[in-house]
């Protein structure tokens, strides 16, 4: 079974230097795409509870919370003109 597979891949891959670029290209890009996930993953695991969106909560909420404390929100007005 292993012999008919890999006298398949030599015929329809290795026999032209074509297919073996484009297999060699799409492999590439397959690999890369795993490669990354397997980066971010670890990336992630590692830095689990530093990284912003871990933390972000606890910081957007106080700045909405903060940020009309002094009775300055912007007051909605309808007519631009009596207001200058």
């Amino acid at each position: 079974m292993l012999d008919t597979a890999a006298r398949l891949f030599y015929r329809y891959v290795c026999k032209r230097s074509s297919t073996f670029t484009l297999g060699i290209v799409i492999s590439a890009v397959f690999f890369e795409r795993a490669y990354d996930e397997a980066c971010e993953y670890i990336f992630e695991t590692v830095n689990n509870g530093r990284l912003w969106k871990h933390i972000k909560h606890r910081y957007e909420n106080s700045m909405t919370e903060t940020r009309y404390t002094h009775g300055d929100q912007p007051q909605a007005s309808t007519d631009n003109k009596k207001n200058r």
